[in-house]
């Protein structure tokens, strides 16, 4: 009964609520004491098993009825319906199979090979997503043990003891003891055969990339706080491994576990494709893109482990209507040159290290993350304003071959004439043409060629993402656009599976073109009295110096946040108490709004804003507040002969759609 009953449970648990498992539970347990009177009657086999088919289509006849019929949603409603259709067939199926599984091993004791089978196969059911070192799989288990930074392997060792005494108490239940016997020695000697090969104490070093991408190194040399002696973003914290390798036989990885991230923040990405930053290489040395030495150059990437104390990231964007804040929790799993964050990282801090023998160090990422889709991004400039010659020329520099630029000059000539000027069209139109006329694969026949990016542009278009990567920022330079290469790891929306943990994995590598975009062109001209206000609190919250605002500013400023929070967000703040709350303390008045809303205080001011906009009557179109930053403008190739391609964006096929029309304005090609 004990066996039949969690092995139901453990069946049960991924698929149901817990009236579902319960459910379960006591019918496999009610299964397995109906086939002692079943096995020892003088029914025939044959006829019991008849009988057990039709008490299974009973089951589904009894799920169906309470689902689907009204009879029992009127009574119990929707969610009552579903949990007595649950309980009805996992309660019912359990019993129903648990009565004839033990029947059948009663009857031939040889069958009793069945009942363990379904045993262990139910418990490797429940742990095979932890296979190849997922430690943040199976979600049910590991997801709400990761979340609170606990680990989660002590949880599942005490599963996979669960399953072993289950089916220790299964063979006990032999009526020989010989056969008992016999059956409880293999089991130990299959225990000690897993013991004596499997590391129980520390996870395996993940292989090295061999510092393909620069985010591993073979000789594992870390930039630590303090080495090297060039401070926060100076020159001094070089990391060992400053340029992509062209390689004709690119390593998969295997697909080992480099990190795991977790999520603090619902994030959904644009493009559906997460980007965790580690490098740039945006410095033109004649054949190849290598990390910038020039000071003022990438200070987004001259990033240190924050082991000393909390780090802030130079040229990080600021959160605003295309970024929006994300906080992660990084669980490094391999050795990287360099921490890593979600595009676009602003601050490293570091964290608790839960299993010092399994992580090799842990910290917190606070990023602007982009939200705006690449539709947004049209009518913005290519380049930062305040950047000076150098700076501009240094993302410009491109091969002096010609042919790189009649490449370009030919695919922008695709265009139709409305967004022939806008760089991010020109940008899609790129990654678009490499996208059609590339394939990806890791074997290739570029590395012995002085210029390793022409000899695949200009040759069979096979190549890597090292490959496709060059060749795009090359054209986009071309085109007048400031454009890099950016490294780390690349992975679909879909693997997070609605956990709030997500794998990386060293076959997860990957390089990708960089655009910087700058603010709109007329942001400045259409700002309200009431937008500057409330822009000039949210800098002032930020620097912590609130109360260093002028009475008037900073009152009109948080009267505004509290008629939308009124308005808006339905919160109780119409008393005199709050108002006065709000011209004295705005701290307070702040973080208690965004507690009762359960908004951050970023969306309460982004709120405010775009209700005094909408006052005023500004399109909203004129609406970004911040400059969009370094934006990812991947390519994804359409043929992939070996290792994984990315799918289509459907922002690009989408725009790219209404481009090819080429005959209707820009109003109308960029409707959703």
């Amino acid at each position: 009964m004990i066996v039949h009953g969690v092995t139901a449970g453990v069946i049960a648990w991924p698929l149901t609520v817990t009236e579902g498992v319960l459910a379960a539970i006591a019918g496999g347990a009610l299964g397995a004491l109906s086939a002692r009177f079943l096995a020892a009657s003088s029914i025939r086999l044959p006829a019991i098993l008849l009988l057990g088919l039709a008490a299974g289509i009973g089951v589904a006849l009894l799920h169906l009825f309470a689902v689907q019929l009204g009879l029992v949603p009127d009574s119990l409603g929707p969610a009552g319906a579903l949990l007595v259709g649950d309980a009805i067939a996992f309660g019912g199926g359990a019993m129903v199979y648990g009565a004839m599984l033990r029947t059948v091993s009663g009857r031939y004791p040889a069958m009793s090979i069945l009942e363990a089978g379904t045993v262990a196969s139910a418990f490797a059911a429940l742990l095979v997503a932890h296979r190849n070192g997922a430690i943040h799989r199976p979600y049910a288990l590991a997801d709400q043990l990761i979340a609170r930074g606990e680990d989660p392997t002590l949880a599942i060792l005490a599963i996979g003891a669960l399953g072993a005494f289950v089916i220790v108490l299964l063979l006990l239940s032999e009526r020989s003891l010989i056969r008992s016997a016999f059956h409880l020695g293999v089991v130990g000697a299959l225990l000690l055969i897993i013991f004596g090969t499997t590391t129980m104490t520390e996870l395996p070093t993940p292989p090295s990339s061999g510092g393909a991408l620069g985010l591993q190194d073979d000789d594992r040399e870390q930039r630590e706080d303090g080495q090297g002696g060039g401070g926060e973003g100076g020159q001094g914290n070089r990391r060992s491994s400053d340029e992509l390798d062209f390689r004709d036989q690119y390593p998969s990885g295997g697909g080992a576990p480099d990190a795991v991230v977790i999520f603090h923040d619902d994030y959904s990405p644009p493009g559906g494709y997460y980007y965790f930053r580690q490098n740039a290489f945006s410095q033109y040395n004649g054949r190849k893109l290598v990390a910038a030495t020039l000071a003022g150059i990438d200070e987004d990437v001259h990033n240190v482990f924050p082991s000393g104390g909390a780090r802030d990231v130079a040229w990080a964007p600021d959160a605003g209507m295309d970024r929006t804040t994300v906080e992660t929790t990084v669980a490094m799993l391999a050795e990287n040159t360099a921490p890593l964050g979600l595009e676009a990282p602003e601050r490293f801090v570091p964290a608790t290290n839960p299993n010092q023998q399994r992580f090799r160090r842990v910290y917190r990422v606070h990023s602007v993350s982009l939200t705006q889709e690449f539709l947004g991004l049209l009518d913005r400039p290519a380049g930062d304003p305040t950047w000076d010659d150098d700076t501009r020329a240094h993302y410009l520099a491109a091969p002096d071959d010609p042919r790189y630029a009649a490449l370009a000059q030919r695919i922008l000539a695709t265009l139709p004439p409305d967004l022939a000027d806008q760089p991010v069209a020109k940008a899609m139109a790129i990654t678009q043409w490499l996208g059609e006329h590339g394939t990806y694969s890791l074997q290739s026949r570029h590395a012995g060629a002085e210029d390793p990016t022409a000899s695949f542009l200009f040759g069979d278009l096979t190549g890597y993402c090292v490959h496709f990567a060059h060749a795009a920022v090359y054209l986009m330079r071309e085109a007048g656009l400031p454009a890099r290469v950016g490294t780390g790891y690349a992975l679909p929306e879909a693997n997070r599976q609605g956990g709030s943990a997500l794998l990386l994995r060293n076959s997860d590598q990957h390089a990708w073109p960089e655009i910087y975009f700058g603010p709109a062109a007329d942001l400045e001209a259409t700002r309200t009295p009431e937008e500057i206000a409330l822009y000039t609190l949210a800098d002032a919250y930020d620097a912590d110096s609130l109360t260093e605002l002028d009475w008037g500013v900073r009152a009109d400023a948080m009267a505004e946040v509290l008629r939308t929070a009124e308005v808006e967000l339905a919160t109780p703040v119409r008393s005199r108490d709050a108002y006065l709350l709000a011209v004295m303390d705005p701290r307070t008045a702040l973080d208690e709004l965004a507690e009762r809303s359960e908004k951050s205080i970023p969306v309460l001011l982004e709120r405010a804003v775009a209700r005094v906009r909408r006052q005023a009557g500004v399109p909203e179109r004129a609406e970004p507040s911040t400059a969009a930053g370094w934006v990812v403008m991947d390519v994804s190739p359409q043929t992939v002969l070996d290792g994984e391609g990315q799918p289509p964006d459907p922002q690009l096929q989408r725009l790219l759609g209404e481009m090819a029309r080429g005959s209707q304005p820009i109003d109308e090609a960029v409707q959703p």
